[in-house]
Formats: C-alpha cells, structure tokens, sequence
C-alpha cells in the first residue's frame, strides 16, 4: 500500500490548467451520454464541492489505471478520507 502514497496527494487539488483540459473533452462525449450525465446531475453545490468531487473521480481513475492496483486499495483510501471528514 505504501506505493499508493506516492503516487499521488490523497488531498491534492486540480490545477486551473488540469481542469481546462479535462473540461475540453467534453465535445468528445457522445450527446447521448452528455443528456443521462445531465440527468443525474444536480448544479446545487458550490464550486468547492465539484472541484473536490473532480478530484476523487481523477485520483480514482489514476488508481484503477495501474495493472497492480486493487478495489481494495480503493475501498481503504474512501475509508482514509472519510474518516478525516468525520473528525
């Protein structure tokens, strides 16, 4: 599990310039897609809340990229997290 910490920041934030090039690939989505991601999608948070949202989807995707990464190295960093929120 050591290797998980370096890799990356548990509490990092996305950069302006991360979120920009992520926020392009927009138009390759297909409309479809972009119409069921609306539909379950609120708007009723604050930006804050997306961008620390933004940042476990990324983490995560990061993770579960790596061949030798498990669910549950996953499951233990949501454990991780939510304990700090909790304290």
């Amino acid at each position: 599990m050591g290797e998980i910490i370096q890799m990356f920041r548990i509490d990092g934030k996305i950069t302006d310039e991360l979120l920009r090039q992520f926020a392009s690939q927009v138009n390759d989505i297909s409309p479809e897609i972009i119409k069921q991601f609306e539909s379950l999608f609120s708007g009723r948070e604050q930006k804050s809340y997306y961008e620390g949202l933004l940042a476990g989807y990324v983490n995560s995707y990061s993770l579960l990229s790596r061949q030798d990464t498990s669910l549950q190295q996953l499951a233990a960093i949501v454990a991780f997290v939510a304990s700090k929120i909790q304290s």
